[in-house]
This record gives structure tokens, C-alpha cells and sequence, in this order.
């Protein structure tokens, strides 16, 4: 959802009756930085608040449910982790605190953020990149190939093929964001990152680095 579509208030996704304000990050202004209230991640610009809370649009906006093309089952929005819980999120691998999407399934747990990354993205020279579950070949970015753990991925759809963890784009935020470059990774592979950084910071203008991108149902 881009920017200019979002609505200007909307109600809390796990708490009736109190409502959000959305505030805007235009071009040019100072950095606005925060952690959202709602999953516990970092988020960057763009936010739904009220008096005391913060969340990123797509954690205000998230639906009841959803169907993802990398999860049996339908996803359900949960507002807590149970007190003897230890989740992680399949697709990053970061904890989850907070807010976050849940299955039956054999990969329950997402959080908001990266249940709504793209199933596709397409950049800029025509260069197609997929939301996978498995790998068969090493990450551009860290150079592991999965053993226990296996985080999701974008894989490109040509030869040879290309892969990178959502894992290592999530680690290396802070260096994209701050002015830096990938970490040695291709000028390509860059605007991937950079497309997929600001989704999971809760960025809507990131999908204007892209040409193409195709989000999971009830987007």
C-alpha cells in the first residue's frame, strides 16, 4: 500500500476502541526512528500513533488474518507471546516480543513485518528476485548454505542463481540506512536490500525502488 492510500486513522489491531493517527515522514525531513509498540521491532518514518504509542502502518493495518504462499494453514494475528514462550520468526529468525502472525502449520510464527514481505520483487534492469523457503545454494551475503535453521530467502530467477537470507538484510539495516554500502554485495543485490529494509522498518515509499512487487493476499 503506498503511501497516499493509507488512511488517516484507523483502530488499533489488538485493542477495540482506541484509535491511531497516522503521522507522515516526508523526503527531506529529520530521521524519525522508534520501536513499535505493537511487534517490538525497529521501525523507521511513517507510523500510526496515539498519545503514548507507536506502531508501523502494516502492525496498524494488519488484518485478522491472512493466507501466505510459504505457510500451510491460515495465519492468525496474535497481540502476546505466552509467558513461557520462546518464538522466533521463520522468515528472519528474530525473536518475536510482540505482535505477530501464527499457524498451525508447520512455520508458525511471523512477525507482521516479514509475513507481508513481497512473494516477488522485480528491480530496476528487469531482474526478478522469489520469497523461498529452501535454498540449494550459498547466501551472497553471509556465505552459509542452511543446516538447522533455515530462515527465508529471495532467490533470483535467473542463471546463475543468486540468494539472500531475509536474516542477513535484516542484520545489515543499520549499515544500509546509515549511509553505508551491502557489505561487498552487487549494485543489484543493493537495491534488493534496500527495497526490503525499508519494508521491514515499515517504510511505504521503499516500494518505489522497485518495479514490480507482488505482496501475499490481504495485502
Amino acid at each position: 500500500m503506498d503511501a497516499a492510500d493509507l488512511p488517516d486513522e484507523v483502530p488499533h489491531p489488538a485493542r477495540p476502541g482506541l484509535m491511531l493517527r497516522l503521522v507522515h515522514h516526508h523526503a527531506g525531513d529529520a530521521p524519525v526512528n522508534f520501536r513499535c509498540d505493537g511487534c517490538r521491532e525497529p521501525g523507521e518514518g511513517t507510523r500510526c500513533a496515539s498519545a503514548n504509542l507507536v506502531l508501523h502502518t502494516h502492525c496498524a493495518l494488519a488484518t485478522p488474518t491472512l493466507q501466505h504462499p510459504l505457510v500451510r494453514g491460515t495465519l492468525q494475528l496474535r497481540r502476546h507471546v505466552a509467558s513461557d514462550g520462546d518464538l522466533f520468526c521463520q522468515a528472519c529468525y528474530g525473536d518475536v516480543l510482540g505482535l505477530h502472525k501464527t499457524s498451525k502449520g508447520e512455520y508458525p510464527d511471523l512477525h507482521p513485518c516479514c509475513a507481508k514481505l513481497p512473494v516477488s520483487i522485480t528491480v530496476r534492469g528487469g531482474l526478478t528476485f522469489e520469497l523461498r523457503e529452501e535454498v540449494s545454494r550459498r547466501c551472497s551475503s553471509c556465505r552459509a548454505m542452511e543446516g538447522y535453521w533455515s530462515p527465508w530467502c529471495y532467490r533470483s530467477t535467473n542463471e546463475p542463481r543468486v540468494y539472500l537470507h531475509v536474516k542477513c538484510i535484516k542484520e545489515i539495516m543499520p549499515v544500509l540506512f546509515g549511509g553505508g554500502g551491502g557489505g561487498g554485495v552487487g549494485e543489484v543485490l543493493l537495491v534488493l536490500m534496500r527495497v526490503v529494509a525499508g519494508l521491514l522498518l515499515g517504510d511505504p515509499t521503499a516500494p518505489l525502488l522497485a518495479v514490480n512487487l507482488i505482496f501475499p493476499s490481504n495485502w
